[in-house]
């Protein structure tokens, strides 16, 4: 049976977190969610476990005098795992109707009537479970019971912002600026930033930030974040230098998030050098709370010709726990280590690909790992992945088959040349000049006067030309390929 949580269980569910995390401030009135990207609405996922320890603690203090919070807490560094889990739980099992038809009922019984706190709540909250119909049902409650509060408004341009709805969201900032009873805030504008931002319409999200500035309303911390967050989005990296700098010289200064959105800006803009900067101001944080961020800056490093790339990439891969395996980064490892001639490291992450049961399906990183081979001279290494390659549904290209060859034929393994061609009939993958062109070098080279003339009659039979003769077969280069 799915659980139904109640709208009044919110301040009860963050007087947990207060208690447990041993705080002796007061607890505050919860606000309506401003939503932005650096903020989060206070989910009520509040089970009946923890509502039963929180009733004992009470019943306990009272009695006893005495409070236990931290012997019944779970560890300071557990609890935002925990928290996580259970917002992921009221997502999935939340219902905003049937708790506003409970809370309605209780207010129809002679209960204390809805609050403009509460429509703002559950308008709120609507909005993140993509409930859109219940939000503008509570937002248009509300309005026929004359509750109309910057909050509400708020809250329901939160939920179209969520929801892609930037045209709605739009209006319904106009109908806002028409109310005598409230006016837009700066977390008003702070949404239509990023419901503008979100799709890229930069000229629209600035002339917002205009209007703020000539209504005299201070910007806050989330005010500038989200611009910078949607520069990033739109690789404006000048503007997103320049916000960065209005903020550094301004009255509002960075905080930690806006240090990790310059992290991703520079990792995504390929500015390792002030990406190291900016990281090693956060990298305390970083390391243990935004491995995402790592992982950026690996592709960033993978991206660039850094001389010192192959020990900075292995330097971060180690921060990065071993059971959240990422396939994509390992195909980038792959690539890196092969790109690097580093055999030794290229198959100790292709056998984890292998026994994770990845299938590789980029032509770039199997040609990287084929020249590797190549390179390194490796014949019965390349035939070996080959093999596995076919057999584990990797993508296969006319390159790998082409670079087998040309190592075959510098070996004089003739037969295990020719076989390859019956490999690649077997994946369909067609014959062309070049294949011709290979196996007439390497008969050249080898002096096979019968199967020179049999490929020559093969290149003419379809349509290629007649091939021009080759006195040596040069393996140090993949021209061929």
């Amino acid at each position: 049976m799915k659980r139904i949580w109640r709208i009044s269980q919110i301040p009860l569910f963050s007087d947990h977190f207060r208690l447990s995390r041993g705080s002796s401030s007061t607890f505050r009135t919860l606000t309506p969610f401003c939503f932005t990207l650096f903020r989060s609405p206070k989910h009520p996922p509040f089970p009946r476990e923890l509502r039963s320890q929180i009733r004992t603690h009470r019943l306990r203090s009272i009695f006893t005098g005495k409070s236990r919070v931290r012997a019944m807490a779970p560890p300071r560094d557990d609890m935002p795992r925990k928290a996580s889990v259970l917002k992921d739980e009221l997502l999935q099992n939340y219902h905003p109707d049937k708790v506003f038809n409970w809370r309605r009922n209780k207010a129809e019984c002679g209960g204390k009537a809805l609050t403009a706190d509460e429509y703002a709540q559950g308008i709120t909250i609507s909005g993140r479970v993509k409930d859109l119909d219940m939000a503008v049902e509570l937002f248009d409650e509300a309005a026929k019971k004359q509750i109309k509060t910057t909050y509400i408004y708020n809250a329901l341009m939160g939920a179209y912002m969520w929801s892609g709805l930037t045209e709605k969201c739009n209006k319904l900032f106009g109908e806002l600026k028409k109310q005598h009873c409230c006016s837009p805030s700066v977390s008003t504008y702070n949404i239509l930033i990023s419901a503008y931002g979100r799709w890229m319409m930069v000229d629209r999200m600035e002339a917002v930030f205009k209007e703020l500035k000539e209504l005299k309303i201070p910007p806050d911390m989330s005010t500038y974040n989200n611009l910078i967050a949607e520069y990033i989005r739109a690789w404006k990296w000048d503007k997103v230098e320049a916000t960065f700098k209005m903020m550094k010289n301004g009255p509002v200064k960075p905080n930690i998030g806006t240090y990790l959105l310059m992290l991703r800006g520079y990792a995504n803009s390929g500015n390792l050098s002030r990406m190291e900067e900016t990281y090693e101001s956060v990298k305390h944080y970083v390391n243990r709370k935004e491995i995402p961020l790592i992982e950026s800056m690996i592709c960033a490093y993978s991206r660039n010709a850094d001389k010192d790339k192959v020990r900075k990439i292995e330097t971060l891969s180690r921060l990065i726990p071993r059971k959240s395996y990422k396939p994509w980064l390992n195909a980038l490892l792959i690539q890196m280590y092969a790109q690097e001639d580093n055999l030794e490291a290229m198959e100790d992450f292709i056998n984890e690909a292998f026994e994770k049961e990845v299938q590789i399906e980029t032509i770039g990183i199997m040609r990287s790992v084929v020249a590797s081979y190549f390179r390194s001279n490796a014949v019965d290494k390349l035939a070996g992945f080959v093999q596995r390659a076919q057999s584990s549904g990797w993508r296969m290209c006319r390159s790998v088959y082409h670079g087998l060859m040309i190592m075959y034929g510098s070996h004089k393994r003739l037969s295990e040349m020719e076989n390859t061609l019956y490999e690649m009939d077997n994946f369909n993958i067609r014959r062309i000049k070049k294949t011709f062109c290979i196996l007439h070098r390497v008969y050249t080279v080898h002096g096979q006067k019968y199967k020179i003339d049999q490929v020559a009659g093969m290149m003419l039979k379809h349509g290629h030309g007649f091939p021009q003769p080759y006195n040596t077969f040069d393996i140090g280069g993949i021209e061929a390929i």
